[in-house]
């Protein structure tokens, strides 16, 4: 697998406030403190919601270990950025890949526009020429190889190559682990507001470098699917139960659930019809996230699958869940091709295609 990880933020409403904002992230990301000084959802770039970092305190958010950090890969990272105003202060890091909680390489942004690239907390050097103007979109993708001596770094805006490192760096700071997250950052006195992410680790046949200008778009549960074999908490379409995790402005409301305590079974679901002008071309469709909002109450760890079933074809993907049993969180899977054609996603694909859970092993 090379695609790792996807968000859209138009989970949460732009009319949140700033404190469900953050109870919200802290459901999906290792890290989340984004409500220090007005950290809210905003309208994205193409509709939907985009995150806005505040502008007083220290706002981050984290992804969980979303690869093996034991082995030396490439990470690709492309996001929509803007920046209302470039901050003529001391520059703070905007960007960090890791390893749990060791920053490997970070990125700042300077008052001037310029990137500054660090191994650690190290300097190394910045972009020259400035790259950012405020109050415009960019699509930044950046690509880092981690290595304690053949380290790269390379810097693309809306396609274009701005700048690019020698291939001797430094990027590790720490020898001994690579990469397994990203953290987003906006210091004390810094604004940005994020959208449509997208991580890679170049590993794989698919989805291995830049992807371009990518869209990520959400869509939630609208029927049942061909297996219902959860509980219901009541006696409806069990779809009713799990279709409110789409532009919150509150916390997901626990009254309304489906549970499995027994191996094996499951539940799938039909969901909304994909419909983004610009997207029927197979090729430009990098693959499916199913995202899960959960909570174990009896048996720790569990073993959660996320599921896709197209045509006849079922496909799933197994994580070992060891969570504090009293919060909801929320498991990412990513189905990078049609498990039924083995092939890039297709719209019709898509639309065709039913998604959901099964209970691992118990």
């Amino acid at each position: 697998m090379s695609l790792l990880f996807m968000e859209s933020f138009d989970w949460i409403s732009t009319s949140a406030s700033s404190a469900v904002v953050e109870d919200l992230m802290l459901k999906k990301y290792t890290l989340a403190d984004v409500d220090d000084g007005g950290g809210e959802t905003v309208l994205g770039r193409r509709g939907g919601s985009a995150l806005d970092m505040g502008i007083v305190g220290s706002n981050h958010f984290q992804t969980a270990s979303i690869r093996d950090a034991t082995v030396d890969q490439i990470a690709i990272c492309g996001f929509m950025l803007k920046t209302p105003e470039i901050f003529a202060t001391t520059p703070n890091f905007f960007f960090h890949l890791t390893a749990g909680s060791v920053i490997q390489v970070g990125v700042k942004l300077f008052g001037t526009g310029q990137f500054g690239v660090y191994d650690g907390t190290v300097f190394l050097r910045e972009t020259s020429p400035p790259l950012v103007q405020p109050g415009r979109w960019y699509y930044v993708e950046i690509k880092i190889k981690v290595s304690a001596t053949a380290g790269s770094i390379e810097v693309r805006f809306d396609g274009t190559v701005v700048w690019t490192s020698a291939t001797t760096l430094a990027l590790r700071a720490d020898t001994t682990v690579f990469w397994d997250a990203v953290r987003f950052r906006a210091g004390m006195g810094d604004k940005q507001i994020i959208d449509d992410i997208y991580v890679c680790d170049g590993a794989g046949t698919v989805n291995n470098n830049y992807l371009g200008d990518t869209s990520v778009e959400h869509i939630n549960p609208n029927a049942i699917g061909d297996n219902s074999a959860w509980t219901p908490s009541s006696a409806v379409d069990h779809y009713t139960l799990v279709d409110d995790g789409t532009n919150r402005t509150t916390l997901v409301d626990e009254t309304d659930y489906v549970s499995s305590s027994t191996t094996a079974q499951k539940d799938l679901f039909n969901y909304e019809a994909l419909a983004s002008p610009g997207v029927g071309d197979a090729s430009l469709i990098h693959g499916v996230q199913v995202n899960t909002w959960a909570r174990i109450t009896e048996i720790q760890p569990s073993d959660l699958i996320s599921k896709t079933k197209t045509g006849t074809t079922e496909a799933g993907v197994t994580t070992t869940i060891r969570r504090d049993d009293t919060n909801q969180f929320i498991e990412t899977a990513i189905f990078e091709l049609d498990a039924d054609t083995a092939v890039a996603w297709t719209v019709s694909g898509i639309n065709g295609a039913q998604f959901g859970i099964e209970t691992g092993t118990v």
